[in-house]
C-alpha cells in the first residue's frame, strides 16, 4: 500500500508538471510573438475540455505584454472562463439586418441583384439568422425554386407555391429527405459517430465495400459535409452542430441504440494502436448503446486519462457517471470497483484542496468495505480521512480516524497497514 507521504509528494509533482507544461506553451507563443504578430483562436470554447480552460486562464495576464491577439469564441449562454480585463473586448453578434440578409443571399448566390419576392422570403424565413439564409437558399436551389440565368438568378415559380418551413430544423430535415437512399443512410449513419468522424470508422459501419466515396462526395457538395483531417487518417466534419442533430433524430431510438453499440465495438477493433485517445469516445457510445460493462470500463479509463492530463474537474466528472453506470449494471458491479472510484475521487479531491469532499468519499468507501469486510480498504479509507482532515485543520478528528485505522492494522496484524494510521497519529 502506498504510504501518503508518497502520494502527496506525487501529487506536488503532477501539480508541478502541469504548471511547468503550461509555462513552456506560454513562453514558446511570446516567444513567436516577438518575432511577429500572433492571432490565437479558440473556437467553440462551450466544447472546451478544462485543462484547456486552465490554460487559457494562465496565460490570459501575459497578453498586454506582447504582440497577441487571443480570439475566443463561444454560443450565447456559455460564461467565458477568462475573466473580465480592461484590455478585453466582448462582441456579441445580433441578428443580421434585413440588407444584410439580402446581401449574405447575394453573395452566396454570387449575383448583384436579386427578384423581390426572393428578397421578401428571405428576410421573413430566415429573421436574421445566417445559417437560417444558407440553408433557405440551398433549399431551394435543391428544389428548383430558383436558377441561375446568365449573371443572375430567377425564379422557376410563384414561391407562394413553395412550402419553406419556419424552423431551421425543418428546412435541414425537409433537405435531408430529398436524399437518396443511400446518402440519406450514410449521413445518419455519420450522425451517430458524432459531428467529427472518420471515413475508416464509417467505411465499417456502411459495409457498402467503399461505395460510400460517392456518397460522400455527394454530401460535400450539398455542403452538409466538409472534409476536417487528412493525417493521421482522412475525417469529415458536419459543416454545423444543427445538421448532425436533425440527422441524428430521424433515426428511430432502437437504431440509434444498436448503431452506438455497433460503434463502440467497431472503434475497439479500428484505433486497438490508440486506443486511449478515444477511451471517452468509446465510453459514449457503449453507454449510449446500454452496454453497461463495457460503458463503466471505457468510462473509468477516460476519468483516469483526464487525471494523468491534470484535468481533475473533468476526472471527477467521468468517475461520477461511472457511478451512474454502476447504477444501470446492479449487482453484477464488482465492490471492489465501486470502492476504487470512491478512494480516486478521494484523491482528486485531496489535489484541488477540497478536504470536506475528501473526506465524504472516503466515508463511502468506508461503509462498503466494512459491509464486505474488506479490512484492507477499510484500513486505506480511515487512513485518507484522518489525511484530509489533518489537512482539514481539524486535528482531533484526524487522530480520531488514525487511532481506527490503527486498531484495524492491528487485528490483521499487517506493519504495512498500521504505518498509514500511526504516522498520522504520530506513534510508531
Amino acid at each position: 500500500m502506498q504510504c501518503h507521504q508518497c502520494q502527496a509528494v506525487n501529487r506536488e509533482e503532477r501539480r508541478l508538471r502541469r504548471a511547468e507544461v503550461f509555462d513552456a506553451l506560454r513562453r514558446l507563443t511570446m516567444r513567436a510573438a516577438e518575432i511577429r504578430p500572433q492571432v490565437v483562436v479558440f473556437e467553440d470554447l462551450h466544447w472546451m475540455d478544462q485543462a484547456t480552460e486552465f490554460y487559457l486562464r494562465f496565460i490570459t495576464d501575459s497578453i498586454p505584454a506582447g504582440r497577441l491577439m487571443l480570439i475566443l469564441t463561444y454560443r450565447p449562454g456559455y460564461i467565458n472562463p477568462v475573466e473580465e480585463r480592461t484590455f478585453q473586448s466582448r462582441i456579441s453578434l445580433s441578428s443580421l439586418s434585413s440588407a444584410d440578409s439580402i446581401a449574405m443571399t447575394r453573395s452566396i448566390l454570387a449575383v448583384d441583384s436579386l427578384p423581390e419576392d426572393l428578397q421578401a422570403t428571405i428576410v421573413r424565413k430566415a429573421e436574421g439568422n445566417p445559417f437560417f439564409v444558407e440553408e433557405v437558399i440551398k433549399s431551394l436551389k435543391e428544389i428548383g425554386a430558383i436558377r441561375r440565368s446568365q449573371d443572375r438568378f430567377v425564379l422557376t415559380r410563384p414561391l407562394d407555391d413553395v412550402f419553406i418551413p419556419d424552423k431551421i430544423q425543418d428546412v435541414i430535415q425537409a433537405r435531408i429527405d430529398r436524399l437518396d437512399e443511400a446518402p440519406k443512410k450514410i449521413l445518419q449513419l455519420a450522425s451517430v459517430i458524432g459531428r467529427k468522424f472518420t471515413h475508416r470508422l464509417l467505411a465499417r459501419l456502411a459495409e457498402n465495400g467503399g461505395g460510400d466515396e460517392a456518397y460522400l462526395h455527394e454530401l460535400k457538395a450539398l455542403e452538409l459535409i466538409y472534409e476536417k483531417d487528412i493525417y493521421p487518417e482522412l475525417a469529415y466534419m458536419f459543416k454545423h452542430a444543427l445538421t448532425q442533430d436533425v440527422a441524428y433524430n430521424s433515426l428511430l431510438e432502437k437504431r440509434r441504440r444498436e448503431l452506438h453499440y455497433i460503434i463502440g465495438q467497431a472503434m475497439e477493433e479500428l484505433y486497438g494502436d490508440r486506443l486511449a485517445e478515444n477511451y471517452e469516445i468509446i465510453a459514449y457510445h457503449y453507454a449510449k448503446g446500454e452496454d453497461w460493462d463495457k460503458a463503466l470500463e471505457f468510462t473509468i479509463k477516460a476519468a483516469g486519462k483526464a487525471n494523468q492530463a491534470f484535468a481533475y474537474r473533468e476526472a471527477l466528472a467521468y468517475f461520477d457517471q461511472a457511478l451512474k453506470i454502476t447504477e444501470k449494471v446492479g449487482g453484477a458491479t464488482d465492490t471492489a470497483t465501486r470502492m476504487s472510484i470512491y478512494e480516486a475521487r478521494s484523491e482528486l479531491y485531496l489535489v484541488l484542496n477540497e478536504f470536506q469532499h475528501s473526506i465524504n468519499e472516503s466515508e463511502k468507501m468506508l461503509a462498503c468495505a466494512r459491509q464486505h469486510g474488506d479490512s484492507i480498504r477499510e484500513n486505506k479509507a480511515l487512513t485518507a480521512m484522518g489525511y484530509a482532515s489533518l489537512w482539514h485543520h481539524d486535528f482531533d478528528q484526524a487522530i480520531e480516524y488514525a487511532r481506527q485505522a490503527i486498531k484495524v492494522g492491528e487485528k490483521m496484524g499487517e506493519d504495512s497497514v498500521l504505518a498509514g494510521g500511526l504516522l498520522h497519529s504520530g506513534g510508531g
